[in-house]
């Protein structure tokens, strides 16, 4: 197993007997974040128009909350037909996307992925 610590995060690898990988980065109070949550977050990024369209991103227990720099840009058909959105809504300025699962660790790994560009 091989770890690096980078300001706050910790990244994993981890290979079993049979070429198995397995790679987890923690971030924070206990949050893991997995290859597949950061496919997600990558999938998600990409159709709400990049990280440079993304003004803020929070989240509720339930939804991802992005305040974009210009809403057009985002793709809401392609968002919609991800496999881990269940429902994406226009409210209050934000769009809203419901995850069907990890929502927290896809929220981590879009808080990364926006930090590491915000240094671009």
């Amino acid at each position: 197993m091989s770890e690096r610590a980078d300001e706050g995060a910790a990244v994993s690898v981890r290979a079993d007997e049979g070429a198995a990988v397995s790679v987890s980065v923690s971030v924070g109070v206990g949050v893991g974040v997995s290859v597949t949550s950061i496919a997600a977050a990558v999938e998600v990024l990409s159709a709400v128009g990049g990280a440079a369209n993304v003004v803020r991103l929070t989240r509720c227990w339930s939804r991802l909350r992005f305040v974009l720099a210009d809403p057009a840009c985002a793709d809401l058909e392609i968002l919609g037909r991800l496999r881990t959105v269940a429902v994406v809504v226009f409210q209050g300025g934000e769009l809203q996307v419901a995850l069907s699962q990890g929502l927290v660790e896809v929220f981590e790994a879009l808080r990364l992925q926006l930090t590491s560009s915000a240094g671009d």
